[in-house]
């Protein structure tokens, strides 16, 4: 995965080398020298965020067992859980037809996002 975002950023350097934007694309090494990322990697960063958090997300939910937020009982927890993941999955997934995104689709995919912001420092065990 290291091999390819390194692809992926020399990709672009060159792009903007033949575009003749040399600052710009000295401007992208600094960057990447500095912090290890480039502008690229922030066009989409919501999405490379949620391909991150999505797969941790559902392996949380099929393995915490111990704890869950005060004031909810363990069933909620796991249903706000399901929400969550139902919600970025949507994001992620935009293949659907528009047919597909109903009142209620969209009701959960608003819910789950609001959960996740709720109750994201509860996501330990």
């Amino acid at each position: 995965m290291m091999f390819d975002r390194l692809a992926y950023n020399l990709e672009y350097f060159f792009r903007f080398l033949k575009r003749g934007q040399l600052a710009r694309a000295v401007g992208m090494l600094m960057d990447y020298w500095e912090s290890g990322c480039t502008e690229p990697d922030v066009w989409d960063l919501h999405a490379d965020l949620l391909r991150y958090v999505l797969p941790r997300l559902r392996l949380f939910r099929r393995y915490n067992v111990n704890s869950f937020p005060m004031g909810m009982t363990f069933e909620q927890w796991k249903s706000s859980q399901d929400d969550m993941i139902f919600a970025l999955e949507l994001v992620l997934d935009n293949d659907h037809p528009a047919s597909y995104y109903t009142e209620e689709v969209m009701q959960r995919y608003r819910r789950g996002l609001e959960l996740f912001g709720k109750y994201l420092p509860d996501l330990w065990d």
